[in-house]
């Protein structure tokens, strides 16, 4: 029998290194891991947190321990329909190479096996595409023993620990409907291997951004075309180029851009910036309006239904200083880059005086009242809510009465 619980909260716990995927008006977070009183320590796998960009509430769900994936950092994950698939990652037994679903309806995780699968990374770039999970480069042992026909591998010469680790280059393909993994050659100048990039799909294309290749952090820009499988080469864009960095994170948004944020640049320092590419013209635009003391590496990018970007955790520190314990964040930073519909903005003003309006809701037309309730009854819970008390419940991020999604 699933062992699930859910259990709404004030807020999640502070991490690094996590995974996080945009589902609904939901944004998924598992894994990662947090340090207390200079312990680093890795996260429960069991615990999955579920973000109500809408409400700004946590929901913490319980899964079965039986079933769920050792406990990891640097795991890379996405979303397709009513799963989030998790592939990766590392821990003190080292890296893994196994991929699972969570069955986002009931919670459920499954290990998905196949005759032959990609080497143990962790810190690799995924994406969704025409039902097939799409996963690039990464940093971990050789790939001797596993798929190898397309790729290079380039060990860390830096590294002392056995087994050896280094950087790949290699895109794997997993087929939901067929169930097996396959290494296609692709076309094209291939990037470097590197680590700790990022990617972002827009229609067939896809994006890679920076990333870590032996000692030094990049800022180059490759698309990879799904259709054909070819990479375009490094791309010459406009304007003023973000600096080389790794750990930092791109995000789809509107209008065929991409916005960036964050990361560990070239001198170990955490970096606060933000940037929007237009995929069209290939043009670079720096955000100087962005705070610039809230630094975060190896934090998590979503968008919200509303178009907001949601970033969330974090280390706002040099991850790299072993003399300084790590700064890890639990913050969840809303940036919007467009205006709220006018719907949306009329509720808000409505719900700010609702002690004047509540009695007028039900007047409403019922997914405008429902959205009201659901505001009113998430708020009241987070500002009651006990972390020491479980509630049980039913499955499912749609609970009653926490359904309707306004943009």
């Amino acid at each position: 029998m699933s062992q699930i619980s859910r259990t709404k909260c004030k807020e999640a716990t502070p991490r690094c290194g996590h995974v996080a995927a945009s589902y609904g008006h939901y944004m998924i977070v598992w894994g990662g891991y947090s340090i207390e009183n200079n312990f680093q320590y890795y996260l429960a796998a069991k615990e999955l947190w579920i973000y109500n960009t809408e409400n700004k509430v946590w929901h913490c769900m319980k899964t079965d321990p039986q079933l769920c994936p050792f406990e990891l950092s640097g795991a890379c994950a996405c979303c397709y329909g009513d799963s989030m698939y998790v592939f990766g990652g590392h821990n003190s037994f080292g890296n893994s190479n196994e991929l699972y679903r969570l069955d986002l309806k009931t919670y459920t995780w499954h290990l998905l096996e196949s005759d032959q699968s990609p080497s143990p990374r962790d810190k690799a770039v995924a994406w969704f595409y025409n039902q097939k999970f799409y996963c690039f480069s990464g940093f971990g042992p050789s790939m001797s023993g596993h798929m190898t026909d397309n790729g290079t591998y380039v060990e860390d010469s830096e590294n002392t620990v056995f087994p050896r680790r280094g950087w790949n280059n290699q895109l794997c393909v997993y087929d939901t409907v067929n169930k097996e993994w396959t290494n296609p050659k692709c076309k094209g100048d291939v990037p470097l291997p590197r680590a700790a990039s990022s990617a972002a799909r827009i229609g067939s294309d896809v994006y890679l951004f920076g990333g870590r290749h032996k000692t030094t952090r990049m800022n180059d820009l490759h698309c990879l075309d799904l259709e054909t499988l070819t990479w375009s080469g490094e791309l010459r864009t406009e304007g003023c180029l973000p600096c080389g960095r790794s750990w930092h994170t791109l995000t789809a948004i509107p209008n065929n851009r991409l916005f960036l944020y964050g990361g560990f640049d070239q001198n170990n320092t955490p970096l606060s910036d933000g940037w929007i590419l237009d995929t069209i013209t290939l043009s670079w635009c720096h955000l100087d309006y962005l705070p610039s003391n809230q630094p975060r590496l190896w934090h998590t990018s979503t968008l919200s239904t509303a178009g907001e970007i949601i970033i969330f955790g974090g280390c706002c520190n040099n991850i790299l200083d072993y003399s300084l314990e790590n700064k890890i964040s639990g913050e969840v930073m809303t940036i919007q880059l467009q205006p709220y519909s006018l719907l949306r903005l009329c509720l808000d003003d409505v719900y700010q005086r609702k002690s004047q309006t509540e009695d007028l809701w039900e007047e409403l037309p019922q997914p405008l009242c429902l959205w009201l309730q659901d505001k009113n009854k998430l708020e009241q819970i987070s500002t009651t809510y006990d972390m020491d008390s479980d509630s049980e419940g039913e499955l499912g991020v749609n609970e009653p009465g926490l359904a309707c999604s306004i943009s």
